[in-house]
């Protein structure tokens, strides 16, 4: 048996909760914001696994579940046992890990991040002091790219 498809099932606000999300939509829009963000600031796909690893990345929470964010940054231990358990998921799927370059994993991580925030904004969801206070992560994370990846992500959140 799989775990349920679905994101957000442990969210408090009923709103995102409710909102039927899953993870191959979520893998999509991460990976369509991966390709523009790349195309925006000149970095080539051409070779590189960040388009693949953008549509699988979430793909052993089917097996392991997940935990909020909130709660992997409060309880690194929790995320470090989930990483291994979602490592040995991958590799039961079939799914190998990327081989990405510190930028591409940059760039993942702030898609991925995104991609949440533009679904919860969407919802009108986004005026907690969590969800301000992940846009302040966003934008730290944009910039630790270049000043383009921040430009960009001005553009996708106002």
């Amino acid at each position: 048996m799989t775990a349920a498809p679905y994101r957000w099932h442990s969210s408090p606000d009923h709103r995102l909760r409710d909102s039927r999300d899953c993870i191959t939509g979520h893998q999509r829009r991460t990976a369509a914001l991966v390709q523009e963000l790349c195309a925006y600031i000149g970095h080539p796909l051409h070779d590189s696994d960040l388009p693949r690893w953008a549509l699988v990345h979430d793909e052993a929470e089917r097996l392991t579940g997940d935990l909020p964010a909130g709660a992997k940054r409060r309880w690194a231990y929790l995320a470090e046992a989930l990483e291994r358990a979602e490592a040995e998921a991958r590799r039961e799927l079939g799914i190998a890990d990327p081989d990405l370059t510190p930028e591409e994993w940059q760039i993942m991580k702030l898609c991925d991040r995104l991609e949440a925030y533009i679904w919860a904004k969407r919802l009108n969801c986004t005026d907690t002091p969590e969800w301000q206070a992940d846009l302040v992560r966003l934008h730290k994370m944009a910039w630790a790219i270049s000043g383009d990846a921040a430009e960009w992500l001005a553009g996708k959140v106002i």
